[in-house]
């Protein structure tokens, strides 16, 4: 019962005269509506209180509404049942290692990350916060390059960020960027002063990013495909059978999963090609 939790103020905001009070526990009357006397309190100046619990309370509740967001996204990912490419953005940072490190390739592999990974660039203030407050963290290096077009020379990009930050590197890139730089297979194999790397290549058999533009409602689909999409057959497997590098297939969320933890745990190169679908992806993304 209230009677029991007698506060020091009790206060109601109601939008009429009348007195209903029949525990007689009201210390102050308000007479407003919700709406005005929330405004109301918006524009009053109420002085900060300086404390360190105070400073706690502020980190956990960001942390609070970050973990609601990220669970929102995860909901809607996992509620998915096939293999999506923002299924794939989400659970790389799940796969890997304190001492990993990420690249991300251009176009649409860096917008999953930023939108469906866990991203901490818009909380930067609260992270500042919890580090002075030592509320301990998970870092992990994220590293890109925007190479000529956008695309050329990312696969070498992240063989040399391997070599820089000596650690294990996860590297997700489409089909059309690794096409683009199949010589940086030749690099995969030197294995020149470097921790072992996965590349992990969403391949939808084109450039799905311009599926999601006002572009391709306007547009015959031969020539998108053809202009646009720069559709392809080219076997990813076949090349990485070339140059002896090893290259796994994987059409489901079970299979990425096994196929992340393995790479994990070798010491060898791996290619993990993701098969997606350009039209499944737009569909999803909208």
């Amino acid at each position: 019962m209230i009677e029991d939790c007698f506060p020091c103020s009790y206060i109601v905001v109601d939008n009429h005269p009348s007195r209903h009070d029949p525990s007689h526990i009201v210390t102050h009357r308000i007479q407003s509506t919700v709406t005005q006397f929330a405004d109301c309190l918006l524009k009053a100046h109420i002085p900060e209180i300086s404390s360190k619990w105070c400073g706690y309370l502020r980190a956990v509740d960001k942390m609070v509404s970050i973990l609601y967001v990220a669970w929102e996204i995860s909901f809607i990912i996992h509620s998915e049942y096939s293999l999506t490419e923002p299924y794939v953005a989400h659970v790389i940072p799940q796969a890997l290692y304190c001492e990993g490190a990420i690249f991300v390739g251009n176009s649409m592999p860096i917008r999953d990350a930023d939108m469906y990974g866990c991203n901490w660039t818009e909380h930067a203030k609260n992270i500042a916060l919890m580090v002075s407050l030592e509320v301990p963290c998970h870092w992990i290096q994220v590293s890109g390059n925007r190479g000529a077009s956008g695309i050329d020379g990312l696969l070498s990009t992240a063989v040399g960020f391997a070599v820089g930050c000596n650690k294990r590197v996860i590297c997700v890139i489409g089909d059309v960027s690794f096409l683009h730089d199949t010589n940086g297979l030749a690099l995969l194999k030197q294995r020149i002063y470097r921790k072992p790397m996965t590349i992990i290549v969403i391949n939808n058999h084109g450039g799905a990013i311009f599926s999601l533009l006002p572009i391709a409602d306007r547009t015959e689909q031969e020539v998108l495909d053809k202009h646009f999409y720069t559709s392809h057959d080219v076997s990813i497997q076949n090349l990485c059978m070339a140059h002896g590098v090893k290259h796994v297939k994987v059409w489901t969320k079970m299979e990425l999963q096994d196929a992340l933890s393995t790479s994990q745990q070798e010491e060898v190169d791996r290619i993990i090609e993701v098969q997606s679908c350009i039209d499944a992806n737009a569909t999803f993304h909208r």
